[in-house]
């Protein structure tokens, strides 16, 4: 559930701002630069200061939110770690692979040491994962829900054993954060920042010179919390921030903040609107009516020039997203020649979309209506929205996916696979294709790469063009300020980490 409230959440986050009209201006400053990037010595930065978007919810290695393991990651590390293209690679495993479909073998790195000066040992990492699994308090625990047993064979093996095969595990194993328990309770982890400080809205970091990977740029930084318009407004016009994460679209259409440069990238998440193909779009016709009669470039501007319109369900950058898929294109006159064709319902179409969307639900209405076919927006909260769709009575909605995993299946197995299981939780529009199924079902015992991407990138084709269940909308780009000076590129998942900043 937690998945859905977030995915929800995250989907309207771009647009809560349309309607809002004036533009920010800032007195020219003069000591924009003054207490802030300091060098200390070739290629260092004394101090950095980040603005996050989300609240840090826990301190707890085995909290799972966004805003949460943005600064965990610099204090604790997991066994496998994802580069800022969401490759994975070794961190504190040294190598990791398969023995058979349902066995892996991961090997530790060796002089690795915790901030409270301990050795990261083999018992440290198989606790740690239990500890993901079971612990009452894990937000991991769904995610490794496929793990049967961790054992150590000797002081640096670790076998890891799934109930069937997996082929995404060493990516979940990226969201394992190791840690070591100390006799007073605390936890250590082994990540290149000591936590200093902590406050209600900042922690205070300092670089650990025991890292066993290359040192961090940065020495020192302050990680807090700035959600809100208004503290984002202060601190550019301060330049008390050197890198601001999640900035308005509206205040970023014409940025223009001394010392400051605009970077963006796009996000993980596909904003979509999904058909109940079981009611009232049980007609193919009405669903391409829609795919047609939907001009999504028009409703992309709406981002205020910070989102792409999407060709399918999962961004370019995920695993199984597939290049030769095209958005359909807004066809008014085809929309209503296929329109003819079909049986239309006795009463509009009930569209549910999240409160704040009220500008882009009249678009769509109107655009729907032009081509002959009525639709009635019906505005919800984030819970009365994610009943509907759990409940399958929603005729279609609006619907954000962020694929956290950088994987394609994580959509498909949760949105597009009938509900059967585990499967399909989310699927809200009684969408059923059994060559859909098959292919799903064969990603996740597939450990072949190629072969496994081929199979998504053709599940991908059939749930977006052949048998579509929904209308891919657009991918809202995620905004930052950076602080002229520091050498830094936006990850694709959003994170912003101190040790990835460079002078």
């Amino acid at each position: 559930m937690r998945l859905l409230w977030r995915s929800l959440l995250v989907a309207f986050y771009l647009f809560l701002l349309i309607g809002v009209s004036g533009k920010l201006f800032f007195e020219k400053q003069f000591d924009a630069f003054i207490g802030g990037l300091i060098p200390t010595g070739q290629g260092e930065i004394a101090h950095l200061t980040i603005g996050y978007a989300e609240p840090l919810v826990s301190l707890s290695p085995l909290a799972n939110d966004v805003g949460s393991r943005s600064r965990l990651l610099h204090l604790y590390e997991p066994l496998l770690r994802q580069t800022p293209d969401l490759a994975l690679e070794p961190a504190l495993a040294l190598s990791y692979g398969a023995l058979n479909p349902t066995t892996w073998e991961l090997r530790l790195r060796p002089d690795v040491f915790f901030h409270d000066g301990s050795p990261l040992t083999v018992e440290e990492v198989v606790g740690s994962i239990k500890a993901a699994q079971t612990d009452p308090s894990s937000g991991l625990s769904d995610l490794l829900s496929s793990l049967s047993d961790v054992r150590a064979t000797d002081e640096e093996t670790l076998i890891l054993t799934t109930t069937e095969a997996d082929p995404l595990l060493p990516h979940k194993l990226s969201s394992v954060l190791i840690f070591h328990t100390t006799s007073a309770g605390a936890t250590e982890g082994t990540g290149p920042y000591l936590l200093t400080a902590n406050s209600s809205d900042r922690l205070e970091l300092k670089r650990f010179d025991d890292y066993w990977d290359r040192p961090p740029a940065v020495v020192s930084a302050t990680l807090k919390t700035l959600s809100t318009k208004v503290s984002k407004e202060q601190a550019l016009g301060e330049a008390s921030v050197d890198i601001l994460a999640n900035i308005p679209a509206d205040l970023a259409s014409e940025f223009a903040v001394p010392g400051y440069t605009l970077k963006t990238r796009p996000s993980l998440e596909v904003n979509a609107l999904i058909f109940n193909v079981s009611g009232a779009f049980s007609q193919p016709e009405l669903r391409e009516v829609v795919r047609r009669g939907v001009d999504v470039q028009t409703l992309s501007r709406l981002g205020h020039g910070f989102a792409e319109v999407a060709s399918q369900f999962v961004g370019d950058g995920v695993y199984g997203y597939n290049p030769a898929l095209k958005a359909p294109g807004y066809n008014a006159s085809l929309a209503q020649s296929v329109l003819e064709g079909a049986e239309l319902p006795e009463q509009p179409i009930i569209l549910d979309l999240p409160r704040g969307l009220e500008t882009l639900g009249t678009v769509v209405q109107k655009q729907l209506a032009a081509v002959g076919l009525a639709v009635e927006p019906r505005y919800n909260t984030s819970a009365e929205l994610g009943s509907r769709i759990l409940a399958g009575t929603s005729d279609f909605y609006f619907f954000g996916w962020r694929s956290d995993l950088g994987d394609a299946a994580d959509f498909l197995t949760a949105v597009a696979h009938s509900k059967e299981g585990s499967l399909g939780q989310f699927n809200g529009g009684g969408y059923s294709n059994p060559q859909v199924d098959a292919l799903i079902e064969a990603s996740q015992s597939t450990l072949n790469q190629a072969e496994r991407l081929d199979i998504l990138r053709h599940a991908m084709e059939l749930i977006t063009e052949t048998d579509p269940l929904g209308l891919p909308l657009f991918s809202p780009e995620v905004l930052y300020a950076l602080r002229d000076g520091i050498n830094w590129n936006p990850r694709v998942d959003g994170v912003v980490l101190a040790q990835e900043v460079r002078f």
